[in-house]
């Protein structure tokens, strides 16, 4: 068993990225929709995944009101003698979402606030597995979930299973699959990059068969605490390219305003919801070498 490092090394890391939850439920939600892949799995042409399960012994179970988060990252290392990362975050929330959400095209806006002390609900002990021959295990408390480790426990395609113990949360156990890892084609980070708000941002990386999410995020401190814009986009992977609208850009703030960087990241994407009691659980895997791209927006 692999035990959790430092929680405090990326609290405010971890916590900004638990108050996400699955893109597509979110904009079934927005939409007044529901998903057309419900108790099967959705594969995309692109050979991404996408599935909502209805758990176990819950056939006739009324909709979930209440979201929770699981996200694995996995970087492995863009150049030998380099290190991999592991780095496992989310959160179960106990009342109501607390990011205003707004959907743009296929993407979804949040505007999240980084406080949210009290608003989250312990799952007790989860179980990541296999993983090296073992398993990974910690129990996060009511709190924002945090591991990370310097080492890559799953290959691409590999099954991944998640379970609980079950506290705040029932018990719950999910599996789903890493995608392959995706390669934006840059050798390092790339900074002061010029982003202008009135104009789609266009992402590229190599062609790849899965479903690919673009991630843009900017921090701000307002009066009522610091807060965060995270900008979600996912799209077919295949012709190695996508975009993210004008319309989702126009929520940043410009540098000339005092708007800190803009942080976009790529990921191939492979996803899937079970539903535990009130909760609607997502699990989602993603890949790539890990280059964050750094923007001054205009």
């Amino acid at each position: 068993m692999i035990s959790p490092s430092n929680f405090r090394s990326a609290f405010s890391s971890a916590l900004s990225r638990g108050l996400l939850v699955s893109l597509p439920l979110l904009l079934a939600a927005c939409s007044g929709g529901s998903s057309d892949c419900e108790g099967e799995s959705c594969a995309s042409p692109d050979g991404g995944q996408s599935s909502i399960d209805a758990g176990p012994d819950q056939p006739d179970a009324a909709m979930p009101t209440k979201t929770a988060l699981i996200n694995i990252e996995l970087e492995p290392p863009l150049f030998q003698g380099e290190q991999g990362r592991t780095l496992i975050n989310g959160a179960f929330h106990k009342t109501a979402d607390p990011c205003a959400s707004t959907v743009v095209e296929s993407c979804v806006v949040r505007d999240c606030p980084q406080a949210i002390g009290g608003t989250l609900a312990g799952p007790g002990k989860l179980t990541f597995s296999p993983a090296l021959g073992g398993n990974i295990s910690f129990d996060p408390g009511p709190f924002p979930l945090f591991f990370t480790a310097d080492i890559i426990p799953w290959a691409a395609s590999e099954e991944i299973h998640i379970s609980n113990l079950g506290e705040d949360v029932p018990p719950f156990s999910v599996a789903v699959a890493s995608p392959r890892t995706l390669d934006i084609g840059e050798g390092r980070e790339q900074f002061n990059l010029p982003l202008p708000k009135n104009q789609k941002l266009h992402a590229t990386w190599v062609s790849l068969p899965e479903q690919v999410l673009l991630q843009l995020r900017q921090g701000r401190d307002t009066a009522n605490g610091e807060y965060e814009v995270i900008v979600e986009c996912v799209v077919g992977g295949a012709f190695g390219n996508g975009d993210i609208p004008a319309a989702a850009l126009s929520h940043l703030i410009p540098k000339a305003s005092g708007g800190l960087s803009a942080t976009l990241d790529t990921f191939a994407i492979r996803e899937k919801t079970t539903v535990a009691g009130e909760y609607a659980v997502t699990a989602r895997v993603l890949r790539s070498f890990g280059l964050t791209l750094f923007y001054d927006v205009q």
